[in-house]
């Protein structure tokens, strides 16, 4: 897990990039085939 979390954007430099890194990471949504959509 540790490693893991060395992957993600910190959140104070990109807030919005961590919340998606963490999202993405933590298998709450995934890319549709819709591009730019996740569900």
């Amino acid at each position: 897990m540790a490693k893991e979390l060395k992957d993600l954007t910190k959140r104070s430099e990109n807030y919005s990039q961590w919340y998606n890194d963490l999202v993405v990471k933590a298998d709450l949504a995934e890319q549709s085939a819709v591009r730019g959509c996740m569900v």
